[in-house]
């Protein structure tokens, strides 16, 4: 059985189906190449640029073949030939002559290639014309009868029918100065060397920097489908987008705040994490316009009361209740003046009857008539609040007004193979279509036994990462804990790296490796995610959603950190 390169054929005619078939179970050829589809170089003359088969054959020789499927005539001296599909094509240039040029071409590339003084150089090609449909019994001065190879002679075998040409060709060079019938046949070696340069396999690989650059432009022209969904709602104005992590929810936010603010409309721009909201900020700045604040919701409640959450114990009651409520006289003794229009990013994070009620008093015309878009994720990244006090919001949203809502169907940030893992693993039912185009690199996983066992293990990976040249600032390790109890604490590295918790706004403009919680780098990306600390002892429930968010994060590559013992609770049978 011959070697065939390609392994397997398609559309091509029935004869070089057959003579393909014919290599491949050729009993004694089993450290023989055989080419299909040979395409010669452009500066080679004459009519035809492809070789039907090329073999390589070590003890015999190099040769080059054409199959013609269907039957010839030679008439005046113009060659007939049909493809035994009632196609047929008229030449002055014979099926031999066509072989024979072609077979030229090939050795002066094979010479060019491997220099003129090699063996290689000196290896003897042939070449031969089959014709597996018809007995070719013409005599014809012009034509070797050896180099023919008809119906009944593939009977003979196909192996029997390169020997001949073998045989043939030494015959014909036995007098030339070059020929040796031992050094002119290729070896096993030679065969295997010929084969790497005609149809050699080769990988060339992105490097770190155009295969971001490469997944970015993609992600830009989904996210570019999503803003048709702004134009079809423009004249609506209360509209609710819900969609998963992904679909475009905070760039979709960006361009309502945009739209917004060159209309000269006051614009308020608020979401949950400090990170996100001084990312809004950076991006509205760059328009040169004033009437708008972006920015965390909560720490622009504090601004405006000239409270504090510092040294406070009881932060959630003063996050959902006392500042609340104390932003609401400020309101009334009228410290602010109340927006035009209000969108609110992560909307989820900011639910409660009290934070609702502010929002009502900062808008004009308030929730009930007022110009508002919120973007939420209410089942998969709901990691602030539990999913009764989600549907509370909605229940305060359509108690209060009526609103367009708008589904985002699309995930355009991670690469289908992020997205497939984070809904298989969490169990979340997908509900958005990923985009084929959108491939990358399998997530890899890594279970530890313990904390100083995941902290080799990390290492292990950044060190991969630093050999692949991938920029520091590309990468993010994400955790549930703080630094100080997380294990990047325990890398040799650790001082380096950004905290995102202490100095979130580092993260624009880093040239470092960045380390942040899930909560806190929510709504956020980064190309390389690295997410740790995932263990055994969280909630159900608060785990999933966690190693939902934080998988989410991942533009490029994913590379998730768990303890030995989820595997038991989680589907990791493709892990």
């Amino acid at each position: 059985m011959s070697r065939m390169l390609p392994p397997y054929i398609k559309d091509c005619n029935r004869g070089e189906a057959k003579v393909f078939e014919l290599f491949k179970h050729a009993p004694g050829t089993e450290d023989w190449y055989v080419l299909h589809s040979y395409n010669l170089p452009d500066d080679c003359r004459g009519m035809g640029k492809e070789i039907d088969f090329v073999v390589i054959a070590p003890g015999q020789g190099i040769f080059c073949l054409e199959v013609k499927s269907g039957q010839v005539e030679k008439k005046d001296g113009l060659w007939i030939v049909s493809d035994g599909r009632g196609n047929s094509y008229t030449s002055r240039r014979s099926p031999f002559r066509q072989a024979k040029e072609a077979c030229h071409c090939l050795a002066e590339k094979i010479k060019e290639a491997f220099g003129a003084r090699s063996r290689q150089a000196r290896l003897m090609c042939g070449h031969g014309v089959v014709f597996p449909s018809i007995n070719f019994d013409i005599l014809d001065p012009e034509i070797a009868p050896w180099t023919v190879c008809d119906r009944r002679k593939l009977g003979q075998g196909i192996g029997a029918y390169i020997k001949d040409l073998s045989q043939g060709f030494s015959k014909t060079y036995e007098g030339y100065p070059w020929f040796d019938d031992f050094e002119s046949k290729p070896g096993k070696k030679e065969a295997g060397q010929l084969k790497d340069f005609l149809r050699g396999d080769f990988q060339v690989l992105l490097t770190p920097r155009q295969k971001r650059k490469q997944i970015e432009a993609e992600i830009a022209r989904f996210t570019q489908e999503q803003y048709a969904c702004l134009d079809a709602l423009e004249d609506n104005p209360r509209c609710l987008f819900k969609g998963a992590a992904g679909t475009g929810k905070t760039m979709l936010a960006l361009e309502t705040a945009k739209a917004s603010i060159w209309q000269g409309k006051n614009t308020l721009v608020i979401c949950f994490n400090i990170l996100l909201g001084q990312w809004l900020h950076r991006q509205l700045e760059k328009l040169g316009q004033d009437h708008y604040y972006a920015g965390p919701f909560l720490e622009y409640l504090e601004q405006i009361t000239g409270t504090s959450s510092k040294d406070l114990h009881d932060l959630d009651h003063y996050y959902r209740k006392q500042l609340p409520c104390l932003a609401l006289q400020a309101l009334k003794q009228g410290k602010v003046e109340p927006y035009d229009t209000l969108v609110v990013d992560e909307g989820q994070d900011l639910l409660g009857e009290h934070l609702i009620q502010v929002m009502d008093k900062m808008l004009k015309g308030g929730l009930k008539e007022g110009n508002w878009y919120f973007f939420c994720d209410f089942e998969r990244q709901n990691i602030f609040s539990t999913h009764k006090e989600a549907k509370k919001m909605l229940d305060l949203l359509n108690n209060r007004t009526d609103f367009v809502s708008y589904r985002l169907s699309f995930n355009c940030r991670n690469t289908k193979q992020i997205a497939e893992d984070a809904y298989r693993l969490t169990g979340y039912k997908a509900g958005v279509a990923l985009k084929e185009q959108l491939r990358g690199n399998p997530v890899q996983y890594y279970f530890f036994r313990d904390q100083a066992h995941q902290a080799a293990l990390l290492e292990n990976v950044l060190q991969a990462l630093s050999r692949q040249e991938v920029p520091p600032q590309d990468i993010t390790i994400l955790s549930s804990r703080r630094l100080e109890n997380s294990c990047a604490c325990l890398l040799d590295q650790s001082a380096q790296l950004i905290n995102l918790s202490q100095n979130p706004e580092q993260f624009f403009g880093r040239k470092k490796i960045t380390f942040g919680t899930v909560h806190k780098f929510k709504g956020m990306e980064n190309c390389y995610i690295l997410l740790v600390d995932l263990e055994h002892t969280m909630h159900e429930d608060s785990f999933k959603t966690l190693l939902y968010v934080g998988m989410s994060r991942a533009k490029m590559e994913l590379t998730v950190f768990m303890d030995e013992q989820l595997k038991s609770r989680l589907n990791t049978s493709q892990v």
